[in-house]
């Protein structure tokens, strides 16, 4: 690991020294989460831990108004390695703009254009509604996407092939078959927007499952202090004759303080519920999450540059008199950028 490392940042000292020689522009960002987990069970303590739950490493490169890339790595505690850490590949893609109309070509490892997940931020913490509940396999995956701006940027739109399996799947555990993705986002006004997802995979035989196909629907409200997303995902999964259907909802409203208050503060809330298996019955469960966002300072665009994140969670089976999974999570959360180099 510590190799890899050292081979990393000296591949990504020579790359920036080549762009700045030819003129290009090359900018270097880090993201850390510095986290500590307390997970209790029937008021039973399971686990209570301090960890690095991510460290990003991108590098950015611009070569022309038309043409730049991406590379992130990311780091994260792991007892599967017996240093402690692990190492994922999570963006290294081109981007060609310019011959789509307001719009782009995007090739290589990049996000998954499904529902909330492209676009999610992490603000509670956990994980957009389609990746939390194993609808799409990752936030990332390899393939190619076409998409770009509606005019006067009432929207957005994208069209994407890719493997299916996500960044963490290669080689041998990829199916035959390739994964179609359709998003949409109409922006009719400001601060509200509608819109939804799609995604279809026949996987064949030799897969896990043989079919996936998953639609979702979105809306949000942001005015003021207040901005509220919904969302409904539904679909079915498993032998095309008699598949598995799911559904579920989630609802993530978020209060800035900032109006009333001197103070860089806000609240959030999520509820979500998800049923695995829709012809079963008290198989689903309740998510509950309430917390806090508390930003020390900030980057340009608003970015967070150090902040502080506190969210308690509960996960409650729909059956009677289940006792429920509570979560506690204070996280901090720092950001930097390094100047455009050129």
């Amino acid at each position: 690991m510590q190799r890899f490392m050292m081979t990393t940042f000296i591949t990504l000292a020579v790359a920036s020294f080549t762009s700045s020689a030819f003129g290009a522009q090359t900018q270097f960002f880090g993201e850390n989460w510095f986290r500590y987990t307390q997970v209790m069970f029937d008021r039973e303590t399971q686990t209570s831990r301090f960890g690095v739950e991510r460290i990003y490493l991108r590098y950015n490169h611009k070569y022309t108004d038309n043409l730049d890339s991406r590379i992130t790595l990311e780091f994260f505690s792991s007892d599967k390695d017996a240093n402690g850490a692990g190492l994922k590949l999570k963006d290294a893609y081109v981007k060609f703009s310019g011959i789509i109309p307001e719009g782009d070509i995007t090739v290589g490892l990049q996000k998954q254009y499904f529902g909330r997940v492209y676009d999610w931020e992490y603000w509670p913490i956990v994980k957009a509604l389609e990746d939390q509940y194993g609808v799409i396999h990752g936030s990332r995956d390899y393939g190619v996407s076409v998409g770009g701006y509606f005019p006067q940027h009432y929207g957005t739109w994208r069209v994407q092939a890719i493997n299916g399996e996500g960044f963490k799947n290669v080689g041998k555990y990829l199916n035959k078959e390739l994964a179609y993705i359709a998003d949409l986002r109409l922006i009719p006004y400001p601060g509200f927007t509608v819109g939804g997802s799609f995604i279809r995979e026949n996987a064949g035989p030799d897969s896990a499952y043989e079919k996936r196909q998953y639609y979702t629907g979105l809306g949000r409200i942001a005015k003021g202090p207040v901005d509220i997303w919904v969302q409904y995902l539904s679909g079915e999964k498993g032998n095309p004759d008699e598949p598995t259907s799911q559904m579920g909802y989630m609802v993530f409203p978020k209060f800035h303080l900032g109006s009333l208050l001197d103070v860089d503060l806000e609240l959030l809330g999520r509820f979500d519920y998800w049923d695995p298996n829709t012809d079963q019955e008290n198989d689903g469960s309740y998510m509950y999450l309430g917390g806090f966002n508390y930003y020390f300072s900030r980057q340009e665009k608003g970015t967070p540059g150090v902040m502080l994140q506190v969210a308690f969670l509960r996960e409650q089976s729909e059956l009677e008199d289940a006792d429920p999974t509570d979560e506690i999570m204070v996280q901090l959360r720092w950001e930097w950028a390094t100047p455009t180099l050129q």
